[in-house]
């Protein structure tokens, strides 16, 4: 569902150019995106995949992985917009 290594293999597309505001979209091939949307509906060890906790830590994993992506400027933008993508998921999910 974080999709990293679609970040990590450089595929997406991101625009930084305005002051406080990213945009992020993953280059996501279609059948995988149902792949991410059945795993959102699965039950695992008494825990919804798709469960606004599980959505809010994984953004949190996101936020935290800032530093570890340091020698790349580029893939840490995309890391934060990822990180608010999912925030906003658990958001909706809600």
């Amino acid at each position: 569902m974080g999709l990293y290594d679609f970040i990590v293999a450089g595929r997406y597309r991101l625009d930084a150019s305005r002051p406080y505001q990213v945009d992020l979209a993953l280059d996501v091939p279609e059948p995988l995106r149902g792949v991410v949307e059945d795993f959102l509906k699965l039950r695992v060890g008494g825990y919804d995949c798709g469960s606004p906790q599980i959505l809010a830590l994984t953004a949190l994993l996101y936020f935290s992985m800032l530093p570890l992506h340091n020698d790349d400027r580029r893939r840490q933008y995309a890391m934060l917009a990822n990180a608010y993508r999912l925030a906003h998921l658990a958001e909706q999910a809600a």
